[in-house]
C-alpha cells in the first residue's frame, strides 16, 4: 500500500505559527520600506554608471553578455540588471532594485543560516531584523553595486557548507556547486568560501559512528562542490577577456610574490582603515555584541568559532594583501557577525530577569544604528558613516550630483532635432551618467573626451557645423579655474551649473558656440 498522506490543516498552522508569520512578514516589511524609501535620493555613483551601461549594452546586443570582463568584473550582476532593465526604463531604479532583490535573499539567507546553526528561530529572526536595520546593508541594498550580491551569495555559501558537513548527501555536494559558483560568477571575493570550506569540519560529529568513513565522505563531497563551482565559473573563460580578471585584481591587492617583499608593511595602515570602516557601519555596541556570544552562555562554540572565522580570516587576508581599500570591499566579510550580534541579544534577554532593563539594554543596543539608518534615508550628506563613502557617492566629482538635470535639458533639446553632446571623461559617470538614460535617443549624439585643455578639439568644432553642440564638464583639468567647470578661452554658452558638496566642485552643461 502506499503511503497516506495526511491532509495539512491551513487554519491549525496559522495558528500555530502565527507570531513567527506575522514577525517575519513584519520584517520583511521593514526591509521593503527601508529600501524602497527615497531609493534615488543619492545620485548615480561612478561605478554605478558603470555597471548600468554594461547591463544596456547586454540588453541590446546579447552577444555583450561578458563586456564586464573588459574590465576584469565577473557578469551576474550585471546579467541581473539586464532583467530589470527590460521592466524599469528608469536605469537608475532598475540597477537598485536588482541590488535590493539581492538583499532580500540575502536577508532570507541570513535566516536560514542562523535557524540551522543555532535550531532557534527567535535567533534567526532576530538576526533578520538586524540585517535590516545594520547600516552597511541598508545602504549597499539601495546602491546599484557588486557588493550585496557578493554578501548574499557568501551567506548562502556559509549556510550550504554547514548543511553538506551535517547532511553529507550528494544533492547536497551539487546544490552547494552551484551556489558557490554563482559567488565565484559575482566577485573574485567569493572564493573566500572555497578557501574557507574546510573549517566547516568544526561542526563534525567527532563522536559518530563509523567517524572514518564518513569523513572520508565528506572530502569526496566537497571536492566534487568545488569542482562544479569552478566548472561554472570556467564558463567566463569564453571570452577572450578573462584574463582581465587576474589584473583587475592585482590592481587591489598584492600577489604571493608581491607580499613576500613587504609582508608586514601595510598590514597595519590596512587593519587601521579597515577598523574605522568597521566601526564606522557597525556601531561599537553592535561589535560589543558580536564578542558578547561567546560570554553569553558557553553553546554552540563550534558553530560560534566558525562564523567568527568567516569574519576574522578575510578580514586578516585583505589587511596583508589590500593595496586599495574601500569600505564596500568588507561588507560580506562581516555578515557572520550579524548572527553572533543576535545570538547575544536573544540569550541574554532570556536570561535576564528584569525585562525592562533587557529592553532598555536592547533599545541602546540599536540606537546608533537607527540614527545612521535615519541620516543615510533622509540626509545622506550628513550621515555618519565612513567619510570615504560619503564623498564617492555624495560630495565630490564621483557622485552623479547634477546628472539628471543634464539629461532632462538634453531630452529637451533633442525633440525634433539631432544634437551632439561631448564629456569630460571617457568611463565612469561621463558619458555613462548621460549614455545610460539616452540610450534609446537616437537623436543625441555622445562622444567622450580623456581630457580638457585650453583649445576646444577639432571633433567638437567640426560637430558645431552641423549640430547644436554641448559639453558636460565633470571632473578637474589643469586649464580649469575649478573642478567641473569649463576653461575661459573655450567660446561657450552656460546652461546649468550643480554645485557639489565638495568645495569649489561643479557639475557643468554648456553649449558649444561655433
Amino acid at each position: 500500500m502506499g503511503k497516506v498522506i495526511k491532509k495539512v490543516d491551513i487554519k491549525d498552522f496559522l495558528r500555530r505559527h502565527r507570531v513567527f508569520l506575522v514577525s517575519a512578514g513584519l520584517i520583511v516589511a521593514l526591509f521593503l520600506v527601508t529600501r524602497l524609501y527615497n531609493i534615488l535620493a543619492v545620485p548615480m555613483f561612478n561605478d554605478e554608471a558603470i555597471y548600468i551601461r554594461w547591463a544596456e549594452l547586454f540588453k541590446v546586443n546579447h552577444h555583450q553578455m561578458f563586456v564586464s570582463l573588459t574590465d576584469g568584473k565577473q557578469p551576474s550582476f550585471i546579467w541581473l540588471m539586464t532583467l530589470f532593465l527590460y521592466v524599469f526604463r528608469d536605469p537608475l531604479l532598475a540597477g537598485r532594485l536588482a541590488a535590493m532583490l539581492m538583499g532580500l535573499l540575502g536577508m532570507a539567507g541570513i535566516y536560514f543560516l542562523v535557524r540551522e546553526l543555532f535550531g532557534n528561530a527567535k535567533i534567526a529572526l532576530a538576526a533578520s531584523l538586524l540585517y535590516v536595520l545594520y547600516p552597511y546593508t541598508l545602504l549597499y541594498d539601495r546602491m546599484a553595486l557588486y557588493d550585496s550580491t557578493l554578501a548574499m551569495c557568501m551567506i548562502w555559501s556559509l549556510y550550504v557548507e554547514v548543511l553538506l558537513v551535517r547532511r553529507r548527501t550528494l544533492i547536497m555536494a551539487l546544490f552547494s556547486g552551484v551556489v558557490l559558483g554563482a559567488g565565484l560568477l559575482t566577485k573574485s571575493g567569493a572564493f573566500f568560501a572555497i578557501y574557507l570550506l574546510p573549517f566547516s569540519l568544526l561542526l563534525f560529529d567527532l563522536k559518530r559512528k563509523h567517524r572514518n568513513k564518513e569523513l572520508l565522505k565528506w572530502v569526496g563531497l566537497a571536492v566534487l562542490a568545488v569542482i562544479c563551482a569552478l566548472a561554472l565559473y570556467s564558463i567566463l573563460r569564453l571570452s577572450p577577456n578573462f584574463k582581465y580578471i587576474a589584473s583587475k585584481n592585482g590592481e587591489f591587492t598584492f600577489t604571493i610574490g608581491e607580499w613576500l617583499h613587504h609582508p608586514f608593511t601595510y598590514f597595519w595602515r590596512n587593519a587601521r582603515i579597515m577598523a574605522g570602516f568597521i566601526t564606522g557601519y557597525s556601531t561599537i555596541p553592535f561589535l560589543v555584541f558580536a564578542v558578547g556570544a561567546f560570554i553569553v552562555d558557553k553553546k554552540y562554540i563550534p558553530e560560534k568559532v566558525l562564523l567568527l572565522l568567516w569574519s576574522i580570516l578575510p578580514l586578516a587576508a585583505l589587511a596583508f594583501f589590500g593595496k586599495l581599500l574601500y569600505p564596500r570591499y568588507i561588507l560580506f566579510m562581516l555578515m557572520p557577525l550579524l548572527a553572533l550580534a543576535a545570538y547575544t541579544a536573544v540569550a541574554f534577554y532570556s536570561q535576564i530577569k528584569m525585562r525592562y532593563v533587557g529592553v532598555v539594554v536592547l533599545i541602546l543596543f540599536a540606537l546608533p544604528m537607527l540614527w545612521k539608518d535615519y541620516h543615510i534615508l533622509t540626509n545622506f550628506a550628513r550621515a555618519p558613516i565612513p567619510e570615504l563613502d560619503r564623498y564617492a557617492y555624495i560630495e565630490g566629482f564621483y557622485s552623479g550630483t547634477g546628472v539628471k538635470q543634464v539629461v532632462d535639458i538634453l531630452e529637451e533639446k533633442s525633440q525634433g532635432q539631432t544634437i551632439y553632446v561631448g564629456t569630460q571623461g571617457g568611463f565612469g559617470i561621463m558619458p555613462y551618467g548621460i549614455q545610460n538614460y539616452m540610450y534609446t535617443n537616437k537623436n543625441v549624439i555622445v562622444q567622450s573626451f580623456a581630457g580638457v585643455g585650453p583649445e576646444v578639439p577639432s571633433q567638437i568644432i567640426e560637430a558645431t557645423r552641423k549640430y547644436p553642440t554641448y559639453y558636460v564638464f565633470a571632473s578637474p583639468c589643469p586649464v580649469c579655474d575649478s573642478i567641473g567647470t569649463p576653461p575661459k578661452t573655450w567660446p561657450v554658452k552656460e546652461l546649468l551649473r550643480v554645485k557639489r558638496i565638495e568645495d569649489n566642485s561643479y557639475l557643468t552643461l554648456v553649449q558649444v558656440m561655433s
